[in-house]
């Protein structure tokens, strides 16, 4: 009976040691290197000076993005109104730009809209900002700023250059 004891001791311990190493947090930080790294002619070249992370909720940066097509769909709509008397050729190229300006807005709202009809509150992403040293394409030693989006289970959705 003592040695069921034991080995359920040790099969308990093992068990423990398994699950604790299994959930393990993500290394956002890590995965932000490593997805610089992969944009860099040179990864070798790469040596941090910054990193922060900043977490945000989808529906907030949704509603963003809808604000600002909002204003361009408007800024759009604007610049027909002043062009559509002048469809002539003098005029045509600038209405046929509004005019594209607009539809591009107009199905990027859609599809904000539609997003944010279908994902619940809690789902938030991840952005890592990360400023850097590197080698630029002539091999000189340049700082570059890049920002890192990532979904809520730690994937890797966008890489944004900010400078």
């Amino acid at each position: 009976m003592s040695n069921l004891f034991k080995y359920i001791k040790y099969i308990l311990i093992l068990i423990i040691v398994a699950c604790g190493s299994s959930s393990k947090e993500v290394d956002f930080q890590e995965l932000s290197i490593n997805a610089v790294k992969n944009e860099l002619l040179d990864p070798n070249s790469f040596e941090l000076i910054k990193y922060s992370l900043d977490t945000t909720f989808l529906h907030e940066e949704l509603l963003r993005k809808i604000g600002n097509d909002s204003l361009e769909m408007r800024s759009a709509q604007g610049g027909l109104e002043i062009w559509e008397d002048m469809k002539n050729d003098y005029g045509k190229d600038n209405y046929e730009e509004y005019l594209v300006k607009l539809k591009d807005a107009e199905k990027r709202i859609d599809s904000n809209l539609s997003l944010l009809n279908s994902v619940p509150d809690s789902i938030f992403e991840f952005r890592g900002y990360i400023r850097y040293y590197a080698n630029s394409k002539g091999g000189m030693r340049v700082i570059n700023q890049m920002g890192i989006y990532f979904d809520s289970k730690g994937l890797v959705i966008n890489t944004i250059s900010l400078d």
